[in-house]
């Protein structure tokens, strides 16, 4: 006689595996916005080291283009195109004494 397994067992199991998935799906996407976030984070640092060392050396600030087309690069091109990892990041120059970076997540706003 064969030895198999019923439908009852194989019901539970995927019961199981589907319970463990309804736990873990919503961790999993906490920790990829907060990846996000972090990165964002960085990349805005990045920026505001770039622009200081631009300020540096230059009478005013510079766009984000800008300070990925310099030679050499303040900051990688595709920080400078205003979208990286999620995020997309937007410069304000005002005036040369100050600047503003805002990180606002693709499809928002």
């Amino acid at each position: 006689m064969k030895k198999a397994f019923t439908l009852i067992e194989i019901m539970i199991v995927v019961a199981i595996i589907a319970l463990l998935a309804v736990i873990a799906i919503p961790n999993l996407l906490r920790s990829r916005i907060s990846a996000q976030e972090s990165a964002a984070a960085a990349a805005m640092h990045t920026i505001v080291s770039g622009e200081v060392r631009y300020r540096a050396t230059h009478p005013t600030y510079i766009s984000l283009s800008g300070l990925a087309s310099e030679n050499p690069p303040y900051i990688d091109s595709k920080l400078g195109s205003g979208a990286r990892q999620g995020y997309v990041y937007t410069m304000y120059n005002p005036d040369a004494s100050k600047f503003y970076v805002i990180a606002t997540p693709e499809g928002v706003g």
